[in-house]
């Protein structure tokens, strides 16, 4: 805040309150987090938060239970140590933790595969420039070029485009 000044009121009994705040002075943070909901098809992530789950119930699960027969508990008989409200927003922000760590590792593993066939598909096109005749060359670049525009991930993210900028 730069300035705070309290104005009299007039025809009322209360006073005015005028702040200067300068906004360059703010930091903007990551934002508002929105889950990727494509990875509820991955079954790697489905068995991690699965096994999440489990060991969130099992460490707020009450003292009666023990980690061996909390598995054959009906899950709506659980007592828990804390309330309810209180369970389910430990649940959600673990899950949301544990959701950033696999997209964020997808991601990178996403991003050095695609950096890696680029970097072939560059290395290949220079040996056809070196030697435009080589019929074999020409062949594997055209084959590395065709495997990478049909890539399964690669059409992941061309749909994801699509969604993005309402293209059909």
């Amino acid at each position: 805040m730069e300035n705070v000044k309290v104005n009299p009121g007039y025809r009322s009994d209360h006073s005015s309150v005028e702040i200067e705040i300068r906004i360059s002075d703010f930091t903007k943070g990551k934002g508002f987090w929105k889950m990727n909901n494509s990875v509820l098809g991955d079954e790697m992530y489905v068995q991690q938060t699965k096994a999440k789950i489990g060991e969130i119930v099992s460490k707020y699960a009450a003292l009666p239970y023990n980690k061996d027969n909390i598995k054959k508990i009906y899950p709506a008989e659980i007592q828990f140590v804390i309330d309810d409200q209180l369970f389910f927003e430990s649940l959600i922000l673990e899950i949301r933790g544990m959701t950033i760590a696999y997209c964020s590792k997808k991601k990178k593993e996403s991003q050095n595969k695609q950096s890696k066939i680029e970097k072939e598909i560059e290395i290949l096109h220079e040996l056809v420039n070196a030697s435009p005749n080589s019929l074999i060359l020409n062949e594997m670049l055209d084959e590395k070029k065709r495997n990478y525009d049909t890539d399964k991930e690669r059409a992941h993210e061309r749909s994801g485009n699509q969604i993005q900028t309402k293209m059909d």
